[in-house]
């Protein structure tokens, strides 16, 4: 259970020195510093796990009355490290009680545990289980004893300064997915930080044009890893949200390769809705070919097509626009679809619908870099038939430009 591993609390990263790729910090660092973070204010000789722990390791925090944690033993267990009997024995004794006697009625005593920062109308759990009834031993305040109580029972859940320090889930580097650049955004239609927070947003035809995005399954196994659950609402789930956060995941609706869209904040994948923009990030290595710019393709002498959203140019002129892919990187993109360069491909269905998911259209070549030194002739990417062949430089044909 990932909450076993990972308790975590509002720490600064900067005081834990994480980094978007850092592994867990040593738990040792800092621990007098970081203490303060993980445990409340008190004066008393235990103290409170935050609220945040509290609650993300199935706890409850009265936050209008008592300002305490309380939990089931289970739980209690993962938030930190409880006293054990004998401490708590320790400490009721020394506010000045008798172990062997009740004492509701004894007024020192009821106004030194007072004082100190405990209840009386609940106990509090310790680490120690009566090994014949399975029930816990746990500390009265109100009387002064210890008594038994059901593991499943909800009581008060105090750590002691030796309590578990543990930290945030980060993200590996492999699960947080690269925005694509502002031109490469742009240039297939999409919107650059229309929601401010510096992100490419686009329509689903313009964010497959891209790049290659992340499939419902990856998405998942991000929530996962983030301490949430794909299946259920997270948006309550605080280590699932502090996650996300530090891995620089802006509180938004981002596409899916399966035509779905991830509501980061639910943690859930959802339907498609066409008619809105949604979030761009792209798996790694896998930003697509982009057109350029019309102003930057008229600029070199080149035309845009309004209705194909495509820029066509002479080779010479559209060598002066960008810098193209070259054959052998249009033909590992054909291949990847499932082409053979050998055969034509108009009716391998299949093929059709991965290049044209990709951006790219069929009623004309684009051009590469590279030239046949025999002919002069160019060699162009032909989608439609899944193959490679030569046209003279002059004629005008589709330009993409590499990353």
């Amino acid at each position: 259970m990932l909450l076993k591993k990972y308790i975590f609390t509002l720490l600064p990263l900067s005081l834990l020195s994480l980094s978007l790729h850092a592994e867990p910090v040593n738990k040792t660092a800092s621990l007098s510093v970081v203490l303060s973070y993980l445990l409340s204010d008190t004066d008393t000789s235990y103290y409170k796990p935050t609220q945040i722990v509290c609650e993300a390791n199935g706890g409850d925090w009265d936050g209008d009355g008592t300002n305490e944690c309380s939990a089931k033993w289970e739980d209690a267990m993962n938030v930190c490290s409880v006293p054990t009997q004998k401490q708590w024995e320790s400490l009721i004794v020394g506010y000045g009680a008798d172990l062997d006697e009740y004492d509701e009625n004894n007024a020192s005593y009821q106004a030194h545990y007072q004082n100190g920062g405990y209840l009386g109308d609940d106990l509090y759990w310790s680490t120690n289980v009566n090994g014949d009834t399975d029930e816990v031993f746990s500390a009265d305040f109100s009387s002064g004893r210890i008594a038994e109580k059901s593991k499943t029972s909800y009581k008060y859940v105090r750590c002691t300064q030796g309590g578990k320090l543990l930290i945030p889930n980060v993200l590996p580097a492999s699960q947080i997915y690269a925005k694509p650049p502002q031109i490469a955004c742009e240039a297939s239609g999409g919107d650059w930080n229309d929601t401010g927070h510096g992100e490419c947003s686009a329509r689903w035809d313009e964010a497959s044009a891209i790049c290659s995005l992340p499939t419902d399954l990856q998405w998942q196994s991000m929530i996962t890893a983030c301490g949430g659950d794909p299946t259920e609402y997270n948006d309550q789930n605080p280590l699932y949200s502090l996650c996300y956060a530090n891995a620089n995941y802006p509180p938004l609706t981002y596409w899916s390769s399966g035509q779905t869209r991830l509501d980061i904040i639910d943690g859930k994948t959802k339907a498609i809705d066409n008619d809105h923009n949604y979030i761009v990030r792209c798996l790694p290595d896998s930003l697509n070919n982009y057109r350029p710019t019309p102003e930057s393709c008229e600029d070199a002498g080149g035309g845009w097509e309004e209705e194909t959203n495509e820029c066509s140019a002479n080779w010479e002129d559209a060598m002066s626009i960008c810098s193209m892919p070259t054959q052998e990187e249009y033909e590992s993109i054909m291949i990847d679809c499932g082409a053979n360069l050998g055969e034509y491909d108009e009716e391998n269905t299949q093929y059709q619908e991965c290049y044209q998911n990709s951006g790219y259209i069929s009623d004309d070549l684009y051009w590469s870099t590279n030239v046949n030194s025999t002919t002069d002739g160019v060699f162009t990417a032909g989608f439609e038939s899944g193959r490679i062949s030569e046209e003279p430089k002059t004629k005008y044909k589709y330009v993409r430009c590499t990353k």
